[in-house]
């Protein structure tokens, strides 16, 4: 991680209840910090427009370098992020 950036921790909850922490900075999205500790997470344009990496923020906050565009308003009501272009400000707990 480069230095002089924020950390912040992700921890990921998986449908099966098991649980994994990885340890990112403010300059990598949630995909990118999963690539990072060969976690393999659903993706597919890694631009945030095909939707395929939407999953639901249970805690934290994230920023976007541009508004998700592919999320509807109901997904945005109930706190789901592109994960792919999702940039963790803060520790956050993603489910998947």
């Amino acid at each position: 991680m480069p230095s002089g950036t924020d950390h912040h921790t992700l921890e990921l909850v998986w449908e099966d209840g098991t649980r994994q922490t990885v340890e990112t900075d403010e300059e990598a999205t949630i995909l990118e910090a999963t690539d990072d500790a060969d976690i393999d997470l659903r993706h597919g344009c890694r631009k945030g427009e095909c939707v395929s990496c939407t999953g639901p923020l249970l805690d934290g906050d994230v920023e976007y370098d541009r508004e998700p565009a592919a999320l509807n308003d109901e997904q945005r009501r109930e706190g789901f992020g592109l994960l792919c272009i999702a940039r963790p400000t803060t520790d956050c707990r993603v489910e998947l």
